[in-house]
């Protein structure tokens, strides 16, 4: 497999130069809506070749790039060699933040970019990062989902000039603490918990009455083990991939710190040169590659709190009337970010999270 990516990988370099090219010039057609209610270009099939450039901070064979790279090979396949991805790994193209700015820019084509660094340009998806609304990656997803199929985000993806290719969601941020069993929210009272989001997760850490400690999450790990921190906030796989479970005891499960994601989108115009039949090729493919990352990410999630265990660090469930306490509080935030967002416009935001709301809880 490593030998066939290293021969796809040279040959979308061979080809990225041929393929820009061939696109160059092309003029934008009026466009049709096709079954499903996707728009596909109407401009006639000349036979033409495109490459288009991927932008992502990730690893190649991260989670949050291996989706895309299995995309890139299947796409090439199923065009027979008339699309093509070039894919720029390790924030060669753009730094975190800025992926939109590389697609308006033509830097690259399509970018997998994190929601929360750019949250400003998607104001009616600003609840991701709301502690409480969901639990698990999965119920992002699908309400992530629900939000734009109901319309909501119409508005932003046409100022940004995007579209969304696919969903990508990261789990969410768990409890872990260092030598006190947690079983109520009585017992976070005081402690110092560190974190590295933003203000969402300190308002809840100090809605519980724990004490939110701004920390670059370099540091985490020493704080820790030195006593600076009592716990902190972060996804479970994560702190099993650090080997957190050498300075964290516990972690209870039930109450969460938001989410975040890095989902995958591409610049519409550029969408927009490919002829009807290979948008649709390109749209159906996209819908596989949602699924693949599902998928993959079941397998990387599944068995993340027993090997977190096994290695010391107790994982428990927390009884069902603590998690009630916590997300009645969590619904205080979330009403604080709806009149947040009514006062600066968006008067869909109540709506938004009352779907939000009743997608996640479907889901339980």
């Amino acid at each position: 497999m490593k030998k066939v990516l290293k021969f796809v990988s040279l040959a979308l370099c061979i080809a990225v130069f041929c393929g820009i090219f061939a696109a160059c010039g092309q003029t934008e057609e009026p466009s049709q809506t096709a079954a499903g209610g996707e728009e596909v270009s109407d401009a006639p099939d000349d036979g033409s070749s495109y490459v288009f450039t991927v932008a992502t901070r990730a690893a190649e064979g991260d989670l949050v790039s291996s989706t895309v790279t299995w995309f890139a090979d299947e796409i090439s396949a199923r065009t027979e060699g008339r699309v093509t991805l070039d894919i720029q790994y390790n924030g060669v193209l753009c730094a975190q933040g800025t992926e939109f700015e590389a697609l308006e820019s033509g830097i690259c084509d399509i970018a997998v970019a994190s929601l929360s660094s750019n949250a400003s340009r998607w104001p009616s998806l600003g609840w991701v990062i709301v502690p409480g609304l969901f639990s698990t990656y999965m119920e992002q997803y699908e309400c992530l989902k629900a939000v734009e199929e109901a319309g909501y985000i119409d508005e932003e993806l046409a100022t940004n000039n995007v579209k969304v290719l696919w969903w990508q969601p990261a789990e969410c941020f768990n409890f872990a603490l260092t030598d006190k069993k947690v079983e109520t929210l009585d017992d976070l009272k005081g402690l110092k918990i560190g974190y590295a989001g933003g203000s969402d997760i300190a308002n809840v850490l100090s809605a519980v009455g724990a004490m939110p400690v701004g920390t670059n999450a370099a540091d985490f790990y020493l704080n820790l083990s030195t006593g600076v921190l009592e716990g902190f906030v972060n996804p479970a796989r994560y702190m099993y991939d650090a080997q957190f479970y050498e300075v964290v005891d516990y972690m209870p499960i039930g109450i969460t710190c938001g989410g975040s994601n890095n989902s995958v989108y591409m610049n519409a115009d550029k969408f927009n040169e490919m002829p009807a039949d290979l948008q649709e090729i390109f749209l159906e493919v996209c819908d596989e590659a949602a699924q693949h990352f599902l998928d993959t990410a079941e397998e990387l999630y599944s068995d993340e709190y027993d090997l977190l265990t096994e290695n010391g660090c107790e994982c428990y469930e927390l009884d069902q009337s603590v998690i009630d306490e916590y997300n009645a509080i969590c619904q205080e935030l979330a009403d604080t970010w709806v009149q947040n967002q009514h006062d600066a416009g968006n008067t869909n935001a109540a709506e938004i999270v009352d779907l939000v709301i009743e997608t996640a809880a479907s889901l339980r």
